[in-house]
């Protein structure tokens, strides 16, 4: 197995860092370049897409006890 980095080991800044490396790579299609946890990229002509990122914590932003997985992705 390779050595993977996890979210913990690179911070919330590591994988804004690595997505924001990911998205440059779409060039003139992004439209709103990456800000908070988001940016806009042409999809098709006449058509946006956004991409976004967030991290949920369990104890911080939810706890299992009262959200399920299925809340949790909606």
């Amino acid at each position: 197995m390779k050595n993977q980095r996890t979210l913990s080991d690179i911070g919330e800044s590591g994988w804004l860092d690595l997505l924001y490396s990911s998205l440059q790579e779409l060039g003139s299609d992004l439209v709103i370049p990456i800000g908070d946890d988001a940016a806009v990229r042409r999809a098709t002509p006449g058509m946006a897409e956004i991409v976004t990122s967030d991290v949920m914590v369990e104890g911080t932003h939810f706890k299992k006890e009262w959200l399920n997985w299925a809340g949790l992705a909606r």
